[in-house]
């Protein structure tokens, strides 16, 4: 989702964007401090960093009468159903794994959703990482495939 129209903040320059971005999700620093002229910019730029929900997040509850923009209300909800997709794949290959006393472990955007989030859907995933023994991974791409996980130049992907 990218903000249609894209204007130059006094507050956000391109040397700070990310402490900026990175303070207002450590609630290091107060979102009403951002001139409210200033957050179309500061919403453009964490969807560029890829952290758009949680900074609109931090936007909406500081100005609640200001937050419900209809282009980002959809993006939530899209957010909250993509993340829910994921999270049924991933009790789906646990189900499948265990059935096949295959251990696996997950890594990175899934583990870090439901550990350092307050609400999943939050954080950013297009993919999801996990190991397997290695001497098991044939095994583990057959299920995969069994499952109905396609084989891409990228590695496995699905259709959803």
């Amino acid at each position: 989702m990218r903000v249609e129209k894209h204007m130059q903040s006094p507050f956000l320059n391109s040397e700070n964007t990310l402490e900026v971005l990175a303070r207002l999700l450590c609630g290091n620093l107060k979102a009403e401090t951002i001139p409210l002229s200033d957050w179309e910019t500061v919403l453009h730029h964490a969807d560029e960093h890829k952290v758009l929900m949680p900074i609109y997040e931090v936007y909406r509850a500081a100005f609640p009468e200001q937050a419900n923009h209809p282009a980002y209300m959809q993006l939530a909800f899209s957010q909250r159903v993509y993340t829910l997709q994921l999270e049924w794949i991933v009790s789906e290959i646990i189900r499948v794994f265990a059935a096949h006393d295959l251990p696996v472990i997950w890594l990175k955007g899934v583990v870090l959703a439901h550990s350092l989030y307050d609400q999943p859907w939050l954080r950013y995933m297009r993919d999801l990482d996990f190991l397997v023994p290695y001497e098991r991974r044939h095994q583990a791409l057959q299920l995969l495939k069994d499952m109905g996980f396609i084989h891409t130049a990228n590695g496995i992907g699905a259709e959803f």
